[in-house]
């Protein structure tokens, strides 16, 4: 091998390198900009203070940055995948781009049991605004002060809301089976349906229990 052909091998070496360098930071500006996108919609549909609101727990869930982090290195390892393409890297190519199938084959399902949580909270909010207003017009939380001495100044937490607040989340546990099962995790469906259909059976007894 002369020297020529030893210079050329190096300078295209060189030009494949630089090519790919090209490539991943291509797809690292595009990584950026496609997930500053996605924490924008996320920061627009309120995504944080809705899920605090629908929690109202001390610390509330955060979601949109993680969201926007995952979206962003998603996107990174697409770009780091073609790289190492132009590299004729194919032993590392090969798992990766295995990973990424794998991965973007469970987006669908991912994004239907989006659908359907995004439905679940919608119909536990709207069933738990009605249980308590329904006991706040009959008056529930003043007639069962009258009827066992406890008010509203020394009950910081009225019945009615913490049934309303049970009514909430039964709903989540009703459609924690269709959640399951849109994200392909069958295997998790038969136990949680059989601990819906056993809190389901307990209802009548806590309600007769609770007349007398």
């Amino acid at each position: 091998m002369d020297i020529s052909q030893i210079t050329q091998n190096i300078v295209n070496l060189l030009l494949q390198v630089a090519l790919a360098a090209v490539v991943f930071i291509i797809g690292w500006v595009i990584a950026k900009i496609i997930s500053k996108l996605i924490g924008k919609l996320l920061h627009w549909l309120k995504i944080d203070e809705r899920l605090g609101k629908a929690t109202s727990g001390s610390r509330p869930i955060k979601l949109e940055r993680p969201l926007e982090m995952v979206v962003y290195y998603l996107l990174l390892l697409v770009a780091l995948v073609a790289a190492l393409q132009v590299l004729g890297l194919t032993l590392i190519t090969q798992p990766l781009n295995a990973l990424l199938e794998s991965i973007f084959s469970w987006i669908p399902r991912l994004l239907a049991g989006v659908v359907v949580a995004v439905v679940a909270w919608v119909v536990a909010t709207i069933v738990r605004g009605i249980v308590r207003r329904l006991l706040e017009t009959f008056s529930f939380d003043k007639k069962l002060g009258d009827s066992s001495g406890i008010t509203s100044k020394s009950n910081d937490w009225p019945l009615s809301r913490a049934l309303s607040e049970i009514a909430y989340w039964l709903i989540w546990l009703v459609f924690l089976p269709i959640i399951f099962a849109a994200l392909g995790l069958e295997i998790l469906v038969a136990p949680v349906m059989s601990l819906v259909g056993d809190m389901l059976s307990w209802i009548p007894n806590l309600v007769v229990a609770g007349l007398i």
